[in-house]
C-alpha cells in the first residue's frame, strides 16, 4: 500500500500497528488529533448508548449514570497513554509510561486539537505539504475554503448526541478524572506542545 504511493493519508487508532506499513525508504509522517480526556470519556458514555452498529454498543448505559458508567471495570481509562505505549490491556500504567507516551507524541506527532481544528487543519496543510502540490488545482480554493468552514473553533456541531459536560470539581468529573489521570497530563503536555513548538 505505501509503496504503491498511491494513499496521500493512512488513518488508524493502532499506531504502532500501522508504523509497520512504513520503512527507511518509504518513510512517512504522522499527526493525531487529540480530544480532551473528560469531554471524550463523557462523549463516549452517550455515543455508545445509541451506537447500535459497534460492537460495544451498550444500550443499558442508558439507565446508569455517569458515576456508574466511571465505575464500571470495562470503562476505558488512560486510553491515550495505553495506545502511545501498546499496553492496552495492562491493569497498570507506570509513571515511565507517561514520559514514553509524552516523549512519542513530541517527537514523532504533528499534534492537533479538536477545539483548535481551523488551526490544526492549517498546520497540517502545512506539515504535509499539500498547499504547494496542489495549488495547481482547479478546485484548490473551493476545497480548502470548504475545509475551513467545517473545522471553525466551535466544535459543538460536530456531536450528534448533545450533552452536557460535568463541571470541575463535580462528582462525575473527579470520578472521570481519577480513570484517567495520566492522560489528562498528556493532554495538558500535548497542549503545551501544540502552543509552543509546531515553528521551532
Amino acid at each position: 500500500l505505501v509503496q504503491s504511493g498511491i494513499p496521500d493519508v493512512i488513518t488508524s487508532s493502532r499506531m504502532l500497528h500501522a508504523a509497520t506499513l512504513f520503512s527507511e525508504d518509504n518513510a512517512g509522517r504522522m499527526f493525531t488529533i487529540l480530544r480532551h480526556p473528560i469531554e471524550r470519556a463523557v462523549s463516549t458514555f452517550y455515543y455508545l448508548q445509541n451506537a447500535y452498529w459497534e460492537r460495544n454498543y451498550r444500550p443499558d448505559l442508558k439507565e446508569m449514570t455517569l458515576l456508574d458508567y466511571a465505575a464500571l471495570p470495562e470503562t476505558a481509562s488512560n486510553w491515550m497513554t495505553r495506545w502511545l505505549t501498546g499496553k492496552n490491556a495492562d491493569p497498570n500504567l507506570s509513571q515511565e509510561d507517561l514520559e514514553f507516551a509524552k516523549a512519542l507524541l513530541e517527537r514523532k506527532f504533528l499534534i492537533m486539537l479538536t477545539d483548535k481544528m481551523a488551526t490544526s487543519m492549517e498546520r497540517l496543510i502545512y506539515y504535509m505539504d499539500w498547499e504547494e502540490s496542489a495549488t495547481d488545482s482547479d478546485h484548490y480554493e473551493e476545497t480548502r475554503n470548504c475545509m475551513i468552514t467545517n473545522t471553525k473553533e466551535d466544535t459543538t456541531h460536530w456531536n450528534k448526541n448533545q450533552h452536557l459536560m460535568p463541571d470541575i470539581g463535580t462528582v462525575e468529573y473527579d470520578a472521570l478524572y481519577a480513570i484517567n489521570a495520566l492522560d489528562m497530563q498528556l493532554y495538558e503536555h500535548a497542549k503545551i506542545i501544540f502552543n509552543v513548538s509546531f515553528f521551532l
